[in-house]
């Protein structure tokens, strides 16, 4: 009788350990997401996080019990054995103090404990309905244990932290995406998930179309030269300046040109910009664009030049990736042709070539764009139809350059 209530003792150590090291270890968002299923242990465990420090107190109060009873009923059974073997008070104690304390590191502490904190969720959702009970009985003990230590606390002058609801941050939700997140069946979700998490840090430097390829008309043109650069450029859009790109009034939508009917002032018709700074966050961009009522800002620098522009779906698409439209047969081009060869833009960033096919480009604060990659090591625009190799394992085509800037480029990565 006295050994299957070691064993009970055992097992109920066991259960307090895994209750404990499962609690801090879980995942609260999965706790809070099984929250809204409105099952009654899904209340209970967010309940618990809800009062973490009194789980705690529990799990703690209940495994000193049972290891105490647990001590005292190990020297029991073995006191008379070991007396008659060793003739010997405290070789007696030490011997039980040694087989009580193997038994509770290995079947109460360390097994329970390396289940507990390998599936933290799961363990949470079994030991929820008992632990609750448990928590129940103890809970005059555990209120009278809070308030002992808030005495000694203040006795002492530390600060005690009260039992509030720490919010999830960033970092809780991107771990979330990454663990639980299918990535191969879920990838597209994943990605969007992950974006918007990142979105908060990202600039509108990061996004903007930049000053050179801007397609921007003087407000001098007339209503069939600008109907003429709509149909060439393909464009919905565009930015209309007085004197010169960097004193930009406005811009005109193409959707103008058929409201007006045979009208030939189309200057009438332009609509007033937002500028914005670079530095300015995207997620504030977008708010002032909403507000607003505008699709498209002017990006100005420090000195108060334009430095590009930034329409409402280059913001989204930071989150949402690529949206198909006008302008995409112009835009980023990365692609695997080959084995270790690539099309790329020369607007193509250097960290996501790397992301994405793992070229190793070397990064610098010099240049973020592969164009700027090439300039950096050739120090002049090359030409069309150019191939070069840049050490130690690239070999560059220049497929199409204008006379200021390379656009499309065939890139091959020389294996070492």
């Amino acid at each position: 009788m006295i050994y299957l209530a070691i064993i009970i003792c055992l097992l109920c150590s066991a259960f307090f350990s895994m209750s404990e090291i499962s609690f801090v270890s879980a995942d609260r968002l999965k706790v809070e997401l099984d929250k809204s299923s409105q099952n009654t242990l899904s209340r209970i465990a967010t309940h618990f996080y809800k009062n973490g420090s009194r789980f705690i107190t529990t799990a703690l109060v209940g495994n000193n019990i049972v290891n105490v009873i647990y001590g005292l009923l190990v020297a029991k059974a073995l006191e008379e054995p070991l007396t008659a073997l060793l003739h010997n008070d405290i070789g007696v104690v030490l011997v039980q103090t040694i087989i009580s304390t193997a038994f509770v590191i290995v079947f109460a502490e360390y097994i329970p404990k390396a289940i507990g904190q390998a599936k933290p969720n799961i363990v949470i959702r079994i030991i929820t309905l008992p632990f609750f009970l448990i928590y129940i009985i103890l809970y005059p003990i555990t209120l009278l244990i809070g308030w002992i230590s808030k005495l000694f606390f203040k006795l002492f002058g530390v600060k005690n932290e009260d039992d509030t609801v720490q919010p999830l941050t960033k970092v809780d939700l991107d771990y979330f995406i990454e663990s639980n997140v299918n990535q191969q069946e879920n990838a597209d979700e994943a990605r969007i998930l992950q974006n918007a998490l990142e979105f908060s840090d990202i600039k509108v430097r990061d996004c903007l179309v930049p000053r050179n390829e801007i397609t921007a008309v003087g407000d001098d043109l007339t209503r069939e030269e600008l109907i003429e650069i709509f149909d060439k450029t393909g464009y919905s859009k565009l930015p209309v300046y007085k004197e010169d790109i960097d004193d930009i009034i406005g811009y005109i939508h193409s959707i103008e040109m058929f409201r007006m009917g045979d009208s030939r002032e189309w200057q009438s018709r332009i609509l007033p910009t937002i500028f914005i700074p670079e530095s300015l966050p995207a997620e504030n961009a977008l708010k002032q664009l909403m507000q607003k009522k505008r699709s498209l800002a002017i990006v100005v620098d420090e000195l108060g030049g334009t430095a590009g522009m930034v329409t409402l779906e280059d913001i989204v698409e930071e989150i949402f990736g690529d949206i198909e439209d006008e302008h995409d047969t112009q835009r980023i081009a990365m692609r695997k042709v080959g084995e270790n060869e690539y099309i790329i833009s020369g607007r193509a960033e250097v960290d996501t070539l790397n992301e994405q096919f793992d070229l190793q480009i070397p990064e610098n604060e010099d240049y973020q764009t592969l164009a700027g990659f090439i300039l950096h090591y050739s120090q002049e625009i090359p030409d069309a139809g150019e191939e070069f190799t840049i050490p130690p394992h690239f070999q560059i085509q220049v497929l199409r350059a204008t006379g200021n800037k390379i656009t499309l480029v065939r890139l091959r990565k020389i294996e070492s």
